[in-house]
């Protein structure tokens, strides 16, 4: 389930976010196609995750 909920969060877009890289465009539909109301609101969210993640992993950085 854990796999299903963050499939925007593969290993390329682990590296972006560890060398503090933007990312954008996340898309979490399966197909890539966010044609859906269901797929937009997935999307939505997974952007607001990896803002999160990037914002922690930042202050961690900074905190060393």
């Amino acid at each position: 389930m854990a796999d299903e909920h963050h499939k925007w969060l593969d290993r390329d877009a682990a590296e972006r976010l560890l060398r503090g890289e933007p990312l954008e465009g996340i898309d979490s539909s399966s197909d890539g196609d966010a044609d859906t109301e269901v797929d937009a609101q997935a999307n939505a969210r997974a952007n607001a995750a990896a803002e999160r993640l990037a914002r922690a992993l930042s202050a961690l950085s900074g905190a060393g």
